[in-house]
């Protein structure tokens, strides 16, 4: 959490006037702990760029792949493949997202994740300055993912 909070500062503080990156994160489980999970999903130029996959007590960080929008028993959703899991079905419910698998074997649902001071591992560090290319409430991050992943 640690490093992904430094690596999302940093990428922040190089932002160029000709480059707009943005950056939505949606966890699931409790931070340092093996059942963590994160997906931050990232937009260049207003473009979907990349998703980053991080998961575990330490944060093992992985790129998923996008494969496009499609349905899952009748809901919009849209593909991922994650090294060494069933390809994933990501679903908005309301302000979250389900992540699933066609059998429903993996089946997660993630909140948005705050990218704040006092909103690291350690809630009372407050050091930490706002995330400058981080959306910046639910709603916001809701409609990130409906318009640049879904479509």
């Amino acid at each position: 959490m640690m490093i992904k909070s430094i690596l999302i500062l940093l990428l922040g503080s190089l932002h160029f006037s000709f480059q707009e990156v943005t950056v939505v994160s949606y966890s699931s489980g409790k931070v340092n702990t093996p059942g963590y999970e994160n997906f931050s999903f990232w937009t260049k130029d207003g473009k979907r760029a990349y998703i980053q996959y991080s998961y575990g007590k330490d944060s093992k960080d992985v790129l998923a792949k996008y494969l496009g929008a499609d349905t899952l028993s009748g809901q919009h959703a849209f593909k991922i493949q994650v090294p060494g899991k069933p390809l994933l079905y990501v679903i908005p419910e309301g302000y979250k997202l389900k992540v699933t698998d066609k059998s429903g074997k993996y089946l997660r649902h993630f909140t948005w994740e705050r990218e704040e001071p006092g909103a690291s591992s350690n809630p009372a560090d407050t050091s930490t300055p706002p995330c400058e290319i981080c959306v910046k409430d639910e709603t916001e991050a809701i409609q990130l993912i409906q318009k640049k992943f879904l479509q």
